[in-house]
């Protein structure tokens, strides 16, 4: 089933909100992603950057191949985040991208809370 496009700023708003306030300690400590590796969050967060840059590129950002988003600390891992995914947005992904999208940013929340989307 494919995303509706405003998913994607259901899901974006539910992983930033989340994000919002976390501290430090918070993002080092360690969480099992759905790849079953178990490492920090803050590193489960970047490897989201790093599949939303790709995201974009696919759907059409203007981002050249190889080029990926600096790793940034942790605190800025949410704006990041929101603006890779404004990037995409912004380039009129295709339903397959925006359904990756969402998806991307769902599995994103579920490793970092494990509460779902009830």
């Amino acid at each position: 089933m494919q995303a509706a496009p405003e998913e994607i700023g259901t899901a974006l708003a539910r992983l930033t909100d989340r994000l919002a306030g976390m501290s430090h300690a918070w993002y080092q400590g360690h969480t099992q992603g759905g790849d079953g590796v178990v490492r920090p969050r803050s590193e489960h967060l970047r490897a989201l950057v790093l599949e939303l840059a790709e995201l974009g590129r696919e759907a059409g950002s203007g981002v050249p191949a190889g080029v990926v988003p600096h790793a940034l600390r942790a605190h800025a891992l949410a704006d990041q985040i929101t603006v890779l995914t404004a990037d995409i947005v912004a380039a009129g992904p295709s339903p397959s991208t925006r359904t990756r999208t969402v998806a991307a940013l769902r599995a994103g929340y579920d490793t970092l809370w494990f509460d779902g989307w009830a």
